[in-house]
């Protein structure tokens, strides 16, 4: 019972700031002064909280789950980011932020680095990857959601603005990310066991959680309704409590987590090269990619010319960091490839030498064998020829 009494405690913290939250949003009227600085003070402040959550399982030996807990609580911090400009444009300037705000893609980013962090699955026992090839698909990854949140919902804000359009779109994209995040935690979910299923399961409710409410609330900001405060904004804050709810459990559980891990089977031999592979091939989709993109524009598009010059023009400037990022990806694995070679290469000539010097030493013994033998049957002789002389003089 002692146990479970901070869980318990963690539970009765978030329920009362659920309460206060909903109460103030029902004492001030909506759109008020005052309900938007307690709201967007809370909404700064969740985001801390998970964060700190988060980050107390940072602390392992294994540098995977380390980054795994590091890409979590980066999220969280993208958000806040985020949150903190729309907080000095509402708090700050006592101005409405706009609908088609800049700061938006802020808010696309945080989901990035929670996929990176799905793609490196803390709960299978591996051997250690090469950080930099995970860096630089991370910056991939990265660079190719900027690409297309800059294709698809930036013309309708710079090019050809539209309102409309822009709501459209920004939905379309972050719903799309939302359910790719919700889905690879739900596989996380039901491929794990022990206590990284547990964790896996409050991960996939925060997630889901926080798409239903960025749901409610893109849907409530297109149709004029939304305003900081509202109980639109509940289920946001909920889902980073949710967040930091799971990281607490997984701290309280971390001596769970580690022998669930020691007691995993290894990966077959494919499944290891297969999840060496897939996020390289990725990177390599992602570039293949932009001149489908290109094409689409040129071609296929039916908006304005403006929207068609717009991302064309964005398609051809994304790939120049994309194709670098390729170019450093195989520079990084071609040296790593001469390294292992040269190492096999020695490997290979201390093994003849240790042969040659094996030989030698089989010859040495053998001759000290022969020698002794010698030695034995001389001896022998002598030993019968003086006994022989011994009787003959008797």
């Amino acid at each position: 019972m002692s146990s479970s009494r901070p869980i318990f405690t963690f539970l009765a913290l978030w329920l009362i700031t659920i309460a206060t939250y909903a109460s103030m949003s029902l004492v001030f009227p909506q759109g008020s002064q005052q309900l938007s600085t307690f709201g967007n003070l809370v909404q700064c402040i969740v985001p801390v909280i998970a964060n700190g959550c988060l980050l107390l399982n940072a602390g392992t030996p294994h540098w995977r789950r380390n980054i795994f807990w590091m890409f979590l609580a980066l999220s969280c911090t993208l958000w806040m980011l985020g949150e903190f400009d729309w907080t000095y444009v509402e708090v700050y300037k006592h101005e409405h932020a706009p609908v088609m705000y800049g700061g938006d893609i802020v808010f696309f980013l945080r989901g990035i680095p929670m996929m990176a962090a799905l793609a490196l699955q803390p709960h299978r026992r591996r051997d250690e990857l090469q950080l930099r090839l995970g860096y630089l698909d991370f910056v991939s990854l990265l660079s190719w959601w900027t690409f297309l949140y800059i294709f698809v919902v930036f013309p309708w804000m710079y090019a050809l603005p539209s309102e409309a359009q822009y709501n459209f779109n920004y939905d379309l994209i972050s719903n799309i990310q939302n359910m790719v995040i919700v889905g690879g935690l739900a596989y996380l979910w039901l491929r794990s066991k022990g206590a990284w299923r547990l964790v896996y399961a409050n991960l996939f409710g925060a997630a889901t959680l926080y798409m239903l409410s960025s749901v409610m609330i893109n849907v409530a900001i297109s149709t004029h309704r939304y305003s900081t405060g509202s109980p639109y904004d509940l289920p946001l804050v909920s889902s980073f409590l949710w967040l930091a709810l799971a990281g607490f459990i997984a701290y309280r559980n971390r001596a769970a987590l580690e022998s669930s891990g020691d007691e995993e089977p290894a990966a077959p031999p494919d499944n290891f090269l297969g999840d060496r592979t897939w996020a390289s091939r990725l990177a390599m989709a992602a570039a293949i990619s932009l001149p489908l993109f290109a094409i689409y524009s040129v071609h296929y598009s039916h908006e304005a010319h403006e929207i068609r010059d717009y991302r064309t023009l964005t398609t051809l400037i994304a790939s120049i960091p994309l194709m670098l990022i390729i170019f450093a990806r195989t520079y990084i694995a071609d040296k790593d490839r001469a390294r292992l070679l040269s190492r096999s290469q020695q490997s290979v000539e201390n093994l003849q030498r240790l042969q040659a010097q094996l030989v030698q030493t089989e010859k040495l013994v053998s001759l000290g064998q022969l020698a002794a033998g010698n030695a034995g049957a001389a001896a022998g002789s002598n030993i019968g020829a003086s006994r022989w002389r011994a009787k003959t003089s008797r």
